[in-house]
């Protein structure tokens, strides 16, 4: 499932998100709440940055964000 950016984390305590997903969450044992969804990002976020900075480290990296605000879209380069 995509979820637009911008879109609150309430969205997945929404009726219809718990509907199609909630027992697929249960049967993984994933808790849907807005904490939770938010807890795992981060946690993921972290793990990904760490492993990042594992591969490249003692190289030469160069990276580039950019954004276009008239379509709301974000670049990242290495």
């Amino acid at each position: 499932m995509i979820v637009y950016n911008g879109v609150p984390l309430t969205f997945f305590q929404d009726d219809g998100f718990q509907l199609l997903n909630g027992n697929f969450a249960k049967s993984f044992r994933i808790q849907l709440g807005c904490q939770a969804i938010h807890s795992m990002v981060l946690k993921k976020s972290e793990e990904e940055k760490s492993k990042l900075k594992e591969s490249v480290s003692g190289a030469l990296v160069s990276i580039k964000f950019d954004r276009v605000t008239r379509l709301q879209s974000h670049f990242l380069a290495i």
